[in-house]
């Protein structure tokens, strides 16, 4: 009797054992299904942005730029940050270039609006200012009353000036001083959202957010949400209709606005199955050999694209199984050469 019960708590033992194993095996095969099918997802979103990134710049290429952004009056994207619903769940989001701050041409008091509403301390704006001038001066002896010497970027750990403009918005973190002011880094719009290293001229109103639009010369925050309602309803023409709108001096706008996209856009792509966007800066380059355009560089940004459902957002307004209206569209003489 008593080998009896010894064979049956083994047995109960051996079964219990194999009851375990076969739960762990289950978990273990269930979580790799979950990690293939996650895994899956994310090719699929990559591959979805991919293909929307080369479609955004076939259309930027063969489709006309006016003041109501990339297309016709009635068939266009608004190159304003706004998000569209593209192939699969990717969600792009287009900007005007010259609607964003021109960082390597910035002055001191329009840079200082800038950092005032990414709260950095006044004390620090001279600094700041400073810094950044000394950083894409090409003279490296030069160094301005609040700047840096090269000794000074050493002990910081930081690579020395680079002695030319800016290539990318994010380079602004090499700049001394700049990545210690955590403001402005933070948020779902770090100042990399509102400016650029592109070379155009001027601020296109139509596409500016209120934040750039903050930088013109008088405004007052009643101006900047007056255009804001007035451009949601049709495009603003001129600095002279602007400044009549908003009871500024038009001789202060002139070559500061240009109602009028630049031949180059940032392309902002990225979906829910992803943790990062990808931030691409593109050129029309119409008589290049190569391409008639160019990534100019691209990095990655904090996924905070796909805030909203995708059903809720507009889709891409563009059928590309028809053919393109004509050529590619004309390119402002005020730009900077592409080539």
């Amino acid at each position: 009797m008593k080998s009896r019960g010894f064979v049956l708590v083994a047995t109960l033992w051996i079964l219990a054992g194999i009851a375990i194993a076969a739960t762990y095996f289950a978990q273990r095969i269930a979580r790799s299904i979950e990690l293939a099918q996650e895994y899956d997802t994310h090719i699929k979103s990559r591959v979805a942005c991919s293909d929307s990134k080369a479609e955004i710049a076939y259309l930027f290429s063969t489709r006309t730029l006016n003041t109501y952004g990339l297309g016709d009056p009635v068939t266009h994207f608004t190159l304003d940050n706004r998000p569209y619903r593209m192939e699969g769940d990717c969600i792009a989001r287009l900007q005007d270039t010259r609607g964003l701050y021109l960082i390597n041409g910035a002055n001191r008091d329009t840079l200082g609006i800038m950092l005032a509403q990414k709260a950095v301390p006044d004390a620090a704006h001279d600094q700041l200012y400073d810094t950044l001038m000394d950083y894409i001066d090409p003279n490296p002896n030069v160094h301005r009353l609040n700047g840096v010497t090269a000794k000074d970027y050493q002990n910081a750990g930081l690579p020395a000036p680079s002695g030319r403009p800016l290539i990318t918005p994010d380079e602004l973190r090499r700049v001394f001083g700049w990545s210690e002011q955590s403001t402005l880094w933070s948020g779902d719009e770090p100042i990399t959202d509102w400016i650029t290293t592109g070379r155009t001229v001027g601020m296109n109103p139509n596409t500016a957010p209120a934040q750039v639009l903050a930088t013109l010369p008088g405004i007052t925050p009643a101006g900047v949400n007056q255009i804001m309602q007035y451009r949601a309803l049709e495009p603003i023409l001129s600095e002279t209709q602007l400044a009549n709108m908003i009871g500024l001096d038009p001789q202060k706008l002139i070559l500061k606005i240009f109602a009028f996209p630049a031949d180059s856009i940032r392309i902002s792509l990225g979906s829910i199955g992803q943790a990062v966007s990808i931030r691409y800066n593109i050129v029309l380059t119409p008589t290049a050999a190569e391409a008639p355009w160019r990534v100019d560089y691209y990095y990655p940004v904090p996924q905070w694209i796909t805030k909203k459902n995708n059903d809720e957002l507009p889709s891409n307004p563009f059928d590309l199984k028809t053919a393109p209206p004509g050529p590619a569209q004309n390119i402002p003489l005020f730009d900077g050469a592409t080539n």
